[in-house]
């Protein structure tokens, strides 16, 4: 028996560690190094996967974004400057496991002299002029020196600027010289120079002034008309030309003796921009741009507009929306009555009229800067005593469906109704004009609603709406090897929420599909805060293997074991007898109530072993 009992305990053994997720583990080749640093990762990951992700996180600030950075089993990845964390997640058949991402790779900046470059933004310049250099240099340099020296004389360099990017002014001191610009740049690792022989050339002129007056002379539609003034000069070299831009865009160059240009093909009612520079013989522009702002003529307006209500009672107010087209900017509206007319300014006008029968006149007037157009309706509005009463009718989307049946009604009314009751005929009403009802009893049912304004009320005829009970729906049976009888699952009786006419087959056939299932069988799975199921059962063979099983059946595995293994070595039984009571008593208490049968099998085994050890 003892060795049957081993045998058993061996097969369970066995068949947890065959048939489990993986075990996910990987050993990097070098976790440091400068950039770019290249590492292999070789996948050592128990119990056969079949797939892997590999990820990785930047954790230098800025970054910490997870990135799979590779689908193989022992990828090659190359890693530029940071410190990532690395995990690898492996899979098989029978679920996935994760590494903790508690390997780092730490890769640091190659450490190389920098090489020294730069640029700027122009080369020809007159005195009082800037230039913006930009530094171009490589390998990560941390001081700057940058200097100029004239061609004429050199290894006579002067120093003007330690900045990066710096801007430098070359003043009328200056002119007359063609200038070689050093840039010199140091790191821990060491320095590096370098030259641009004649880079900058400064000119002895001044840039001309500008233009004055520059306005819109006239417009059309299509067409704007623009002039200027010729400027006034501080040197002897006239202006050459004159540079024209659109909006900010250049457009063309004009030559001196012109001081007017006619721009065509513009749209209407559209605002531009014009602006003008001077240039001189050297093709030397002044700076800035003179700008003026003008516009073409707008298309006249297109005068239309609409009424709330054609016929209204004395009493209600009808709204005149303006509809003009051509973006008017006034409007002028004229009500003629029989003995009295209005005429209001403002876009839209609300009103309301007195005399029955009386017909009005409506008419407007929509203007903009490109002129007006008017639109007269004539005897438009009729005032009415008494509203007619509404023709109540609707339709619905749907007349008949199983409970609970949604059906959506649509009000199609008529003589302009201003409130409605829906009677859905199972005790439901609505007052809105659209309204969707739910039916949750079968039934025959007569819908009706009654429309009404200030001239009275209608009721529709009934229209029937039948909801139904649906057939309930057979669901196939697997018949089990045994049945459990079902019993209330209150905890306080002793009963587990789980053991709900379950097919129970014995242990060591029922397969176990997660090896981590083995924690949360032994520690239960029940949950006492929602009194459900913290999982499902795991389906194989149609056999459903529940923690409430699993968890005494695994406790009290490890309890009789080493029973056994004293028992055979012939050891201090008492001891260990005294143990299994408490353990049994502790169980009992703290543990959930399908642990109670475990914990009294243990608490009579180890009584009945401390008897027989007191009297053997």
């Amino acid at each position: 028996m003892r060795l049957l009992f081993f045998g058993l305990v061996l097969l369970l053994m066995v068949g947890i560690v065959t048939a489990s997720d993986p075990w996910a583990g990987y050993i990097p080749a070098n976790l440091s190094g400068t950039e770019p640093l290249t590492v292999q990762f070789t996948d050592i990951s128990y119990a056969s996967p079949t797939a892997w992700t590999w990820w990785f996180r930047n954790i230098t600030p800025g970054n910490n974004t997870a990135i799979i950075f590779n689908t193989t089993q022992n990828p090659v990845q190359t890693f530029m400057r940071g410190n990532y964390s690395i995990w690898l997640e492996s899979m098989n058949d029978y679920g996935s496991n994760t590494t903790p991402n508690l390997v780092f790779v730490n890769v640091s900046a190659a450490t190389f002299a920098p090489v020294s470059n730069f640029t700027g933004n122009r080369t020809l310049l007159n005195t009082g002029e800037y230039v913006q250099f930009t530094d171009l240099s490589t390998n990560a340099p941390t001081n700057w020196t940058w200097s100029y020296q004239p061609d004429s004389l050199p290894g006579t360099g002067t120093v003007f600027s330690y900045a990066q990017n710096p801007q430098y002014p070359f003043t009328e001191n200056d002119y007359g010289n063609v200038w070689t610009i050093t840039l010199k740049t140091t790191n821990a690792n060491g320095t590096s120079t370098f030259n641009r022989p004649n880079y900058i050339t400064v000119r002895d002129i001044t840039p001309p002034y500008n233009v004055t007056g520059l306005t819109m002379v006239s417009h059309t539609k299509t067409t704007i008309l623009w002039s200027w003034t010729k400027p006034y000069y501080n040197h002897v070299n006239d202006t050459a030309k004159y540079m024209t831009y659109r909006d900010g865009v250049w457009l063309q160059n004009l030559s001196a003796a012109t001081l007017s240009v006619l721009w065509t093909g513009l749209t209407e009612n559209t605002a531009y921009v014009m602006g003008v520079r001077s240039v001189d013989i050297y093709d030397n522009a002044n700076p800035y741009t003179v700008n003026a702002t003008g516009s073409t003529i707008a298309i006249v307006p297109v005068a239309d507009f609409t009424a709330s209500n054609l016929h209204p009672t004395q009493t209600e107010v009808v709204t005149f929306t303006d509809t003009s087209t051509n973006a008017p900017t006034s409007w002028q509206w004229n009500f003629i009555g029989t003995n009295w007319s209005y005429h209001p300014t403002t876009r839209n006008v609300s009103l309301s009229f007195n005399g029955v029968g009386e017909y009005i006149t409506v008419e407007l007037t929509a203007a903009n800067e490109g002129g007006s157009n008017t639109t007269t309706r004539i005897a438009y509005i009729h005032i009415t005593g008494i509203p007619v009463i509404p023709v109540s009718s609707f339709t619905q989307d749907i007349l008949t469906g199983p409970i609970p049946f949604t059906v959506h009604f649509t009000d199609l009314s008529t003589n302009t109704p201003t409130t409605w009751t829906w009677n859905f005929g199972d005790g439901g009403f609505s007052y809105t004009k659209n309204p969707t009802h739910v039916y949750t009893v079968a039934g025959t049912y007569s819908a009706t609603v009654q429309a009404c304004n200030a001239g009275g009320c209608n009721t529709s005829a009934g229209t029937i709406i039948t909801p139904y009970t649906p057939a309930p729906t057979t669901v196939p049976t697997t018949a089990p090897i045994t049945t459990a009888t079902t019993a209330p699952y209150s905890t306080s009786a002793g009963y587990s929420p789980h053991m709900r006419n379950m097919a129970v087959t014995p242990l060591a056939t029922v397969p176990i599909e997660r090896l981590n299932n083995i924690t949360e069988a032994l520690f239960g799975g029940w949950n006492e805060t929602n009194q459900t199921p913290n999982w499902e059962p795991v389906i194989t063979n149609s056999v459903a293997v529940y923690t409430d099983f699993l968890g005494p059946v695994a406790f009290l595995l490890i309890f009789l074991i080493p029973f056994g293994m004293m028992w055979l070595a012939h050891g201090n039984m008492k001891l260990l007898s005294i143990l299994g009571i408490i353990v049994g008593l502790f169980v009992n208490a703290y543990l959930p109530a399908n642990y109670a049968a475990a914990a009294i099998i243990c608490i009579v085994v180890a009584a009945a072993t401390l008897v027989w050890s007191l009297f053997k």
